[in-house]
């Protein structure tokens, strides 16, 4: 009975994340126009804020996509809601963009992003370089973090300043 209780409630995590499918057809993410060269899950955001979108192939924490579509200055990049799964307990203020930021300075936001959000202090950035991103000039960083579940992840971070918001 014990084994059939914990398959239960398993499944019933599982289903608290909705997913929708994302067809490999020119669409919006965030406010960004994309177009996936292929089929992606579109991870459901009840527990986050801010102007982003998650695509997924694998999972929410596997193959992930992260949009960030305008953040305007004085905003965070997102938040995960105190108290969520994964969400950052700490009541300071989530660090915010700066539509002054240099692409050194845009990357330690991004890092501060990850470790409040994530509740770790293991966020690495690589260098970062310049790169075009949004037909202007951009950055570039790859990164590495550990999350509570004591998992490496690695990842690339594009981005541009237009028109005064940050969008990656």
């Amino acid at each position: 009975m014990k084994r059939l209780s914990w398959i239960a409630v398993l499944l019933l995590t599982a289903c608290a994340i909705p997913f929708t499918l994302v067809e490999p057809v020119r669409q919006s993410a965030a406010g960004l126009s994309v177009e996936p060269g292929m089929r992606w899950n579109a991870v459901g955001l009840q527990h986050w804020e801010g102007r982003i979108a998650v695509w997924t192939q694998d999972g929410p924490t596997l193959n992930t996509l992260l949009f960030v579509g305008g953040t305007a200055d004085g905003e965070p990049l997102f938040t995960i809601r105190p108290g969520d799964d994964g969400a950052a307990t700490r009541q300071e203020a989530p660090p915010v963009f700066r539509r002054t930021m240099t692409s050194l300075e845009g990357a330690e936001l991004f890092q501060a992003t990850l470790a409040r959000n994530f509740r770790t202090t293991l966020v690495e950035i690589g260098t970062v370089t310049p790169t075009r991103f949004l037909g202007q000039q951009g950055f570039r960083f790859e990164t590495r973090y550990t999350g509570r579940d004591e998992v490496e992840r690695d990842g690339t971070f594009v981005g541009a300043v237009r028109d005064g918001k940050l969008y990656a």
